[in-house]
């Protein structure tokens, strides 16, 4: 009992409808404030929640939108946890409405997606955003934790002029990348260029990576010096291609396979299609490998 009055005291305490007691994280109104900070790869727009910790809405670049609730003491039960809107304060009489019913992840609360633009629709609109639950640590007394909506407004323009220069991939989805191809082709196909694209796009911007390794392969059909040489054009398109939008030459290191290398066996005409292909990978640390491979893949392919 000791732990829990202190802390009720560094804390809000607020007294809830009933004999209970409970906990309440409110920032008040003179102390409320909005930040952003982001770049290419990440918008994220934060507020202090006072003695709690911060509400943080999180962008990054190729995924959903999602609102973090990070504090340091006491988290949710595994029950749901009521979302609910308050009218602003200047309209006293407004209508209280529940938006939604969660559940908290190991007792915190991660909102993604539409529930997520709602709710800064919501707080751009002036309303106070509440997340009601009950205390993990008791499972029975209510724990509420609010956003506030003062202040919002600079930061959250900052924070929509960064989502308008999020690139459209982040580095995990375009860490590795996979072309097929129709057999014998080496043209790079329309679906490819889509791909190199966002490919370009992020390496354009992305400083810490090093090397992109460039791999032409073939499916079984025909003849293995055949298959060398296809695979060798397909690479060179691909390097090519980057090479054209301004990817320094000195970052890539084309090879090419053949055969040697199937995803899967060549024993139909579906796992054919997969093992006609090149691969992209891309590299944050610098790798002693040659630029081109040439002479090694053939003495290994006769």
């Amino acid at each position: 009992m000791r732990r829990k009055r202190v802390f009720c005291y560094i804390a809000i305490l607020c007294l809830w409808p009933g004999t209970s007691l409970g906990f309440k994280y409110l920032t008040p109104l003179g102390e409320s404030s909005w930040t952003h900070s982001g770049d290419r790869f990440m918008c994220r727009l934060s507020h202090d929640i006072k003695a709690f910790g911060k509400g943080r809405f999180i962008h990054e670049a190729g995924e959903k939108q999602q609102l973090h609730l990070e504090g340091d003491g006491y988290r949710y039960a595994k029950d749901k946890v009521l979302v609910v809107s308050n009218p602003p304060v200047w309209r006293p009489n407004g209508t209280k409405k529940t938006l939604a019913k969660i559940i908290a992840v190991n007792g915190e609360v991660i909102v993604s997606g539409d529930l997520a633009k709602e709710l800064l629709t919501e707080l751009t609109q002036g309303h106070l955003i509440g997340f009601k639950g009950v205390l993990r640590e008791t499972n029975n007394e209510p724990l509420d934790i609010y956003l506030s909506a003062v202040g919002i407004k600079k930061a959250y323009e900052a924070y929509k002029r960064c989502e308008a220069k999020l690139l459209s991939s982040n580095y995990n989805q375009v860490e590795r990348s996979r072309i097929q191809y129709s057999s014998g082709k080496y043209e790079i196909p329309h679906s490819g260029k889509l791909l190199l694209d966002r490919l370009v796009e992020y390496l354009l911007v992305d400083e810490s990576v090093q090397q992109v390794f460039v791999d032409g392969h073939t499916d079984a059909t025909g003849f293995n010096k055949d298959n060398v040489t296809i695979s060798e054009k397909r690479a060179e398109e691909v390097t090519n291609y980057l090479l054209s939008f301004g990817i320094p030459a000195e970052k890539i290191v084309t090879r090419f396979h053949g055969e040697r290398y199937p995803v899967v066996k060549n024993d139909s005409a579906k796992h054919k299609a997969k093992n006609r292909r090149t691969t992209i990978r891309l590299s944050r640390e610098k790798s002693r490998e040659k630029s081109s491979e040439k002479n090694l893949t053939l003495s290994q392919n006769p």
